[in-house]
Parts: C-alpha cells; sequence; structure tokens
C-alpha cells in the first residue's frame, strides 16, 4: 500500500495524503538512559542508539514508510547538529541533557570577517568533529551488519547540507547583534552574509570531494536546506539582505526543484520566496500556517510538507489529536494532493498518539476531486 502511495504521490494522482513520523535525539535518547553530552561525545554510542531506534522504529510506529526492515541497507550517521556552527569557529556548547549550541564569536567586524575569509574549507572539515566522527564510523561500521542487513555511514548534518545562511549568521554574530548591523552598518551585514555563503557554498563541494560520493554540483533534482531564522524578517528586509545570497546559494548547489525548510511563523515571507526565490518546496509549516491560502496564491505544483503541533501529540487527547489533523487537512489545503502531513515525536510521546495521529490522516486525508 505505501509503496502504491508513494509512486501515485510522484505521479500526482495520489489519493490521500502520506502521513509520515520523525524523531531525534530527544525521542532516542530517554530509551537507553544516556545523555546528550555522552551521545555527542562517542561515535559508537550514536551508531548503537541509531541502528537500535531505527529497527524499534520500524516495526512499532505506523506511518506511510516501508516497515519492518530494511530492503538495502541501514544508514547511521553523525548526529551533530552544531558542526556547521563549529566549522566556522563557534565555540560549542554540550549540555547534559539538552541540545548542543553555539557561541557568538567574539570579535570586531572586520576581525570576524577576516577569520571566516580565512577559513580554508577542506582543512577546516578534516578537523570537525563531524567530519572525523564520519571517518570513524565508516572503519568501525561501514559493510557490517545489523539484523543480518548492511549498514552504511550517511553524511554528518550541517557538513553536507546548511541550516541556513542568514540562520548561521545570526548564530556567528548573535541574532541580536546582526539584526543592529542591519539596521545601523547593512554593508557589513551584507559582507558578513556574503563571505558565510562562499565558505558555505565551498565546504559542501569540499564534502563531496573528500568522501568521495561521486556526487556532481550541481544537482538536477530537488535541494533544499534549511534558514530558519528569516522568520524574524520583513518581506523587505529578506528582499535587501537574504534573497540575493539565496539566489547564489541555490543558484550554485541545483538546476532542479529548490526547497526551504521553515517551521515557524514565517507566511509573511512565503509569496516573496515563491517569486522571488523561486521556491516549489516549503518543507515545516505548521498549524499556525494558512494552507488553503498557500494552495489559492502557489497552485497545486508547490509541495507542503505540513506538521502538526507536536506538544498535542505528547498530551495525547484523542480527540485534539483528530480535531487538530482535521483542521490542516482541509479541502483547499489538499487541492491537487502534493501535500505530506508530518508528526515529529518529541521526548515523552506514547506510540499510540502517533497512531492516532495515523487514523486521522487517513480518515481526513482523502483527496476528494
Amino acid at each position: 500500500m505505501v509503496e502504491e502511495l508513494w509512486e501515485d504521490f510522484e505521479k500526482r494522482r495520489n489519493e490521500r495524503i502520506p502521513v509520515v513520523f520523525a524523531y531525534d535525539e530527544q525521542f532516542q535518547l530517554p530509551l537507553y538512559g544516556t545523555t546528550y553530552r555522552r551521545y555527542y561525545g562517542d561515535p559508537d554510542l550514536m551508531a548503537d542508539v541509531q541502528l537500535k531506534t531505527a529497527r524499534w522504529w520500524m516495526n512499532n510506529v505506523i506511518q506511510d514508510s516501508i516497515m519492518g526492515l530494511p530492503k538495502d541497507n541501514w544508514t547511521i550517521h553523525p548526529q551533530l547538529w552544531m558542526a556547521e556552527k563549529e566549522f566556522f569557529g563557534c565555540q560549542i556548547v554540550y549540555q547534559e541533557n539538552d541540545y548542543a549550541w553555539a557561541r557568538p564569536i567574539a570579535a570586531t567586524k572586520q576581525d570576524l570577517i577576516s577569520r571566516l575569509w580565512d577559513i580554508d574549507p577542506a582543512k577546516r572539515l578534516r578537523e570537525n568533529t563531524g567530519y572525523r566522527f564520519y571517518e570513524t564510523m565508516k572503519a568501525r561500521f561501514q559493510g557490517k551488519s545489523f539484523c543480518g542487513i548492511p549498514i552504511r555511514v550517511g553524511p554528518p548534518n550541517g557538513i553536507a547540507t546548511t541550516h541556513g545562511i542568514f540562520t548561521s549568521a545570526a548564530e556567528i554574530r548573535g541574532h541580536e547583534k546582526l539584526c543592529v548591523d542591519m539596521a545601523r552598518d547593512p554593508a557589513f551585514a551584507k559582507e558578513l552574509l556574503g563571505v558565510i555563503t562562499e565558505k558555505t557554498i565551498a565546504r559542501m563541494k569540499a564534502w563531496h570531494e573528500l568522501s568521495t560520493d561521486e556526487v556532481r554540483i550541481p544537482f538536477s533534482d530537488t535541494w533544499s536546506m534549511a534558514d530558519d531564522s528569516i522568520c524574524i524578517l520583513s518581506p523587505r528586509s529578506y528582499e535587501e539582505f537574504v534573497l540575493p545570497f539565496h539566489e547564489r546559494i541555490y543558484s550554485e548547489m541545483t538546476t532542479g526543484i529548490r526547497g526551504i525548510h521553515l517551521c515557524g511563523h514565517a507566511q509573511h515571507l512565503f509569496r516573496i520566496l515563491h517569486n522571488k526565490a523561486r521556491i516549489r518546496l516549503f518543507d515545516g509549516p505548521g498549524p499556525w500556517i494558512d494552507l488553503g491560502s498557500m494552495r489559492d496564491e502557489f497552485g497545486t505544483d508547490v509541495r507542503i510538507n505540513a506538521q502538526v503541533y507536536h506538544q498535542k501529540l505528547r498530551e495525547g487527547n484523542p480527540e485534539a489529536i483528530d480535531e487538530m489533523v482535521r483542521g490542516i487537512l482541509t479541502e483547499r489545503a489538499k487541492r491537487g494532493g502534493h501535500m505530506v502531513l508530518m508528526g515529529y515525536a518529541v521526548e515523552g510521546v506514547k506510540v499510540r498518539n502517533l497512531n492516532t495521529m495515523y487514523g486521522a490522516g487517513l480518515k481526513y486525508g482523502r483527496i476528494h476531486s
């Protein structure tokens, strides 16, 4: 059923909206009694947790994804969200019971620009914790098996792609400082965004060269990135400060469909992202986004990967979950069928709550042409 659903989805003839779930450390780590700090510091533990969770997940969570065991291989990877900020020279703060975060770089404006331009992408990449973990995991696990199925080591998150040009600038400089820069020293803000863009492109190219994965840039298919911090910008500020650098990185990375992940209150930017950045895949819009108006304005060719309000999944009230899904899967939003509904398994969520959401997705996700 799932195989047919996705085949139909790609051909734009699916009869209902696919429903999938995702998880990360906050769901995984409590299952094994380990902490974030231990997990981020031990590639063996990282691999063990990922393999065991994937096996459990594929056998217990009903969704529109293949269940049981993978057909070809398991994929593990260094799960270090701050690897990109480490690449730029930020100090990473590892917490015992929460995600790691990056300190802004304490430097004068020109010193900061000089430091960033001086980065040798290939050399800095080889020194990066994410890349070192990747090499360690490949040496220890690549080609070995789990449950009789081969293990593949994938790229570290934040190394082969990016969490965003403006988001990186905001974390490197500090959000408040960057906003003040945009108001009082726009030339510096643009210079900072420019160097981050160029080093990001160079890092991603260096990754593909070092990993010898035979990938050719630009891609000919869909390429997507996040840039959640642009949610704080007005359309005018986005167009002046960020759009030129988004155009630069998309043009360099793909000749195919452009996608962006934005899970915050970003609807005020969707028009300019669609019309001027030429985004055709919007990943992450939550229940506070009017999906019907997106369909009205952008038509049925735009793909929307919508999300539910994840805290309601943890609260576990079946009626509230059902009502939430019904409110998202309106006839206006489903029009054309090019939409996926995703639930994120936060810490403490019960499988029965995910099942409730999936059942609601089956009930309200039917497409009536």
